[in-house]
C-alpha cells in the first residue's frame, strides 16, 4: 500500500516522537491532534508536507 504524502510525513513525525510506526494510516486529523499535543505545530507539519511533495 502506497501512503499519501500527508500520511508519509505524519508517519515520519510519529516515528520521531514515539519510535514506532504510525498506527492510524488515513486518519490525518486524529494524528495531527496527537502530534500537536506532543508539541509539533501545524506549521511544522505543513512545512514537512510541502518538502515531501517537492521530493515526489
Amino acid at each position: 500500500m502506497e501512503l499519501s504524502v500527508e500520511d508519509t510525513v505524519l508517519d515520519r513525525l510519529w516515528r520521531e516522537l514515539f519510535d514506532q510506526p504510525l498506527p492510524l494510516i488515513g486518519a490525518g486529523p486524529v494524528v495531527r491532534s496527537i502530534l500537536k499535543k506532543e508539541g509539533v505545530t501545524d506549521v511544522e507539519i505543513d512545512q514537512a508536507i510541502k518538502r515531501e511533495k517537492k521530493l515526489q
